[in-house]
């Protein structure tokens, strides 16, 4: 008897067929062999799918736990100051360490974990401006002496005003935050201004 190719829709063509190996065809094999949660077992209370056997820790821990234990394992991976983008990197290797990387969670896991998601990427944005806040306010100490530098520049450069170019290129190679630079901008021209 002559078997049928669900593919070309006529009869197997065996060795011709990309889909024939060993004497076999795949795509009947595929059909006929069970899947991991196959119907059988879905109605069988007794057996436990591997890709749901969640952890006791992570059941039992409560969401603000397991966000500390997370935001602690991205700043103990993390080798920069960006911990935003650090977040989202070491985040799945975090959910994977704890064995709860799998797509299809029962909805309480979901749950739990996106919640422990939302509060670490709300602590980690509260910790990065904290840490540009410091930041700010360390260079506001320098700003004076800045000024007075780049004055000294401007006036040796024969400038009578600078531009944000001009002071780009004074500052270079100091690593300065947005505010700083314009702050240090701004007061130049007020000393340039006030020595005519």
């Amino acid at each position: 008897m002559k078997t049928f190719c669900p593919i070309c829709k006529d009869v197997c063509r065996k060795i011709e067929c990309m889909f024939f190996h060993e004497d076999n065809c795949l795509i009947v094999k595929y059909f006929m062999s069970e899947p991991v949660g196959s119907i059988k077992n879905c109605f069988d209370e007794n057996v436990v799918d591997e890709r749901h056997a969640i952890p006791e820790d992570v059941m039992l821990a409560t969401p603000d736990d397991l966000a500390k234990e997370l935001l602690d394992f991205v700043k103990s991976n993390s080798s920069n100051e960006d911990l935003v983008n650090d977040l989202y990197r070491y985040k799945d290797l975090f959910w994977k360490k704890k064995k709860v990387d799998s797509y299809d969670l029962p909805i309480d896991v979901e749950l739990k974990k996106q919640k422990v998601d939302d509060l670490v990427e709300k602590l980690v944005r509260e910790l990065q401006e904290e840490r540009r806040h410091k930041t700010l306010m360390d260079e506001k100490k320098i700003i004076p002496e800045l000024v007075h530098s780049c004055v000294i520049w401007a006036n040796g450069k024969g400038l009578k005003k600078v531009t944000k170019a001009d002071v780009d290129v004074f500052l270079a190679g100091k690593s300065l935050l947005v505010e700083t630079v314009r702050e240090v901008y701004g007061m130049v021209n007020i000393e340039l201004k006030q020595q005519r």
